[in-house]
């Protein structure tokens, strides 16, 4: 979409800084209108909670302007929010414009006085990261191979469009591909979504959270582009390289890595981090090393006497519970016809028949009646007789079955739009397709004899209510041995018993499932998570507990064929690098992924965790920005901590050039001792 800037307030901070904002509109070609600014114009906050490690730090910007006799704007209510945009400016030491902040005015956050002019009015735009809870997670409707996490980041940011660059930076490797970056590593088993219920799509937000958890990452904007960095190590790249090369020369960690850390902070007062840099199609750029290094008070003044310190306490358990509830036993893939575009009508892994007299009935995706999700499949064809011929609904290939022992279930949904009460009726076909070199013939179940035949079998099933939706649930028994088992399943239009008062047919959660083969419920019985638990080896009393749920990746289980989330790989840090380029190295260095980020945190909450509350003035030209770490360093002889400070939250006042800001200090020391324990529940 093109927008053009419709209005524009230039000014300046206290050090005479130079800044702007704009607010561009939709398909504006006019002239640039002026904004009559209060004292306090521009305002941007980055939100944050008591749990520095949530992943999702959302920013906000408040502008505050007069109405007067000679200038007014657009009642901004009135539109939707993505009719204008935000961007806010400062001028670098060249003197040149440089975008720092971007967002979307959110309508039903305007606010103005009812008064006379001049009177003041006060309008909120958002970068977007805390509405994606309103956006499915974005699917595909082919079958996808090697989605990658920096592939599902772009799509989810795409829904913000703001096209804004990304840099992650992440010192986790996969042993596969020690040279790529992280996120371009990760792949999930299953490509195309992850499901809440078994049914409902996750939200966007959620799957970020998620994806950001299982790679102790957060997520925010800053100087105009999106930076997705670790929690915990996020910090000099050269520290890191020289840790590396200890480890794979002695193929034993280093210790003393707290030491070497500040160290280097005190001698070199920088901190170089390795950003690596993707447009925002999710395409690599480059790979730099920038120091993001302040100072307090060198570069950054406090105000007020505002330095407040809190201890955070240290933990005894470090809970982190992986969801296994879309353990896939369905056998027919998409069986809620969520990955499918209704406009051309394609489902992945199923195929709808068009209008053919004697042959096929017309069906189409479509979202208008469904039990779960977004999408069933409908038809309003019908007809009244006995031998019903015409296709509805076929899954696009032959299903392998991994058992031919156990027995297996069938299920469906329908759903019948009927003003009467008339009969209806709706006829399916099993078939199994035998792939082995002995050319078994092909076989149809039939669940009136409860047994499989030799020639085609259409099964009748008569809906008992119309105007609700109705499960049917069929036992079939396990295959034929010698059957390299390939299985495909057809639905037929419905037969009514009259055509007036039909309206519609809809059928949605298909499924076909092994169970036991006397049916009982031994198969049935999944685990329903695993619980990643990292305790403390400590005698003293320890009360600090931390809690994650709701993650639905692993690599801990990959190998768990029936787990949708399954990641392969093994990973490792700089300090747990392998023998690169010998003929013998420490594999027990490298560790699935969630027993290192796990790791990351006990380490962090070692002892209690310094965090600071303070109100700073910048001396410098470029504002601070939350990608920044702070160092508090009033020297050694008054207060000079030994490693610089994570930016937690942040409220930025562009015209007075202060911040407010509550930021702690990380501790990546030697790994602190803990046992670790992988507890299954049902």
């Amino acid at each position: 979409m093109a927008y053009g800037i419709k209005y524009r307030l230039e000014f300046s901070d206290d050090l005479e800084n130079g800044k702007k904002i704009e607010i561009l509109k939709k398909d504006y070609t006019g002239s640039v209108l002026p904004l009559v600014g209060t004292s306090d114009p521009v305002e941007i906050s980055w939100e944050g909670d008591d749990d520095f490690y949530s992943p999702i730090k959302g920013s906000s910007c408040l502008i505050n302007l007069f109405v007067t006799e000679d200038v007014s704007y657009d009642n901004f209510y009135e539109f939707n929010e993505r009719e204008y945009r935000v961007n806010l400016y400062y001028k670098d030491a060249s003197n040149i414009y440089q975008i720092f902040w971007t967002g979307w005015i959110v309508a039903d956050n305007f606010s103005e006085a009812i008064t006379t002019k001049p009177f003041p009015i006060t309008i909120n735009a958002l970068d977007g990261l805390g509405l994606l809870k309103s956006f499915d997670y974005p699917i595909y409707t082919t079958q996808v191979t090697g989605r990658t996490f920096t592939s599902t980041l772009t799509s989810i940011l795409d829904y913000l469009d703001l096209d804004l660059e990304f840099y992650v930076s992440n010192d986790i490797r996969r042993y596969q591909n020690p040279s790529n970056s992280l996120f371009d590593e990760l792949v999930p088993q299953f490509q195309n979504g992850w499901f809440k219920d078994g049914g409902n799509l996750m939200d966007a937000k959620a799957v970020l959270e998620m994806m950001l958890r299982v790679t102790n990452s957060r997520i925010f904007q800053s100087l105009g582009k999106w930076y997705i960095i670790n929690n915990s190590s996020y910090n000099e790249q050269s520290l890191k390289d020289t840790i590396s090369t200890y480890t794979s020369t002695n193929h034993v960690p280093p210790t003393g890595i707290k030491a070497s850390q500040t160290s280097y902070l005190v001698a070199n007062e920088t901190e170089a981090v390795e950003l690596v840099l993707y447009n925002y199609l999710g395409v690599y750029q480059s790979t730099i090393d920038v120091n993001v290094l302040k100072e307090i008070p060198t570069n950054l003044k406090p105000l007020n006497n505002s330095f407040l310190q809190t201890n955070l306490r240290p933990l005894e358990k470090y809970s982190y519970k992986i969801d296994l509830s879309q353990n896939d036993t369905n056998y027919f893939k998409n069986g809620g016809f969520e990955f499918g575009t209704i406009s051309t009508n394609t489902i992945l892994n199923w195929v709808t028949y068009s209008a053919v007299s004697g042959v096929s009935a017309a069906a189409i995706l479509d979202n208008v009646i469904v039990l779960q999700g977004n999408n069933s499949v409908t038809t309003t064809s019908s007809n009244t007789v006995l031998a019903n011929t015409r296709k509805m609904l076929t899954t696009t290939e032959t299903v392998m079955i991994n058992s031919q022992t156990l027995a297996n279930v069938f299920k469906f949904n329908i759903f019948v739009s009927h003003n009467s009460t008339s009969a209806v009726q709706l006829y399916y076909i099993i078939k199994v397709v035998d792939n082995s070199p002995d050319s078994y013939v092909d076989i149809w179940w039939n669940a009136t004899t409860e047994a499989w035949v030799t020639s085609e079998f259409k099964n009748p099933v008569t809906l008992e209510e119309v105007n609700v939706w109705e499960e049917f649930e069929f036992d079939i028994e396990s295959f034929p041995s010698g059957y390299d088992v390939g299985v495909t399943v057809e639905f037929y239009e419905p037969r009514v018993a009259t055509v007036n008062g039909f309206n519609a047919f809809y059928i949605d959660n298909v499924s076909f499932s092994y169970t036991n083969p006397d049916f009982s419920d031994f198969y049935k019985k999944k685990t329903k998570s695993l619980e990643v638990i990292r305790k403390r080896d400590i005698t003293a009393s320890l009360s600090g507990v931390l809690n994650v749920s709701d993650i639905k990746v692993s690599n801990i289980l990959y190998s768990y064929q029936a787990f949708l989330g399954g990641i392969s790989g093994d990973y490792f840090r700089p300090r747990d690098n392998y023998y690169i380029g010998g003929t013998s190295y420490n594999p027990g260095l490298m560790m699935p992924i969630e027993e290192i980020t796990t790791q990351q945190v006990m380490n962090d909450y070692r002892n209690f965790v310094t965090r600071y509350e303070v109100d700073l003035y910048n001396l410098e030209k470029t504002p601070l920005g939350l990608h920044n770490k702070l160092w508090v360093n009033f020297g050694s002889a008054i207060l000079q901590d030994s490693l610089s400070c994570y930016i937690d939250s942040m409220t930025y006042n562009v015209k007075k050039n202060t911040y407010s800001v509550t930021m702690h200090i990380p501790n990546q020391n030697d790994d602190i001792a803990n046992t670790l324990i992988k507890n299954y529940t049902n």
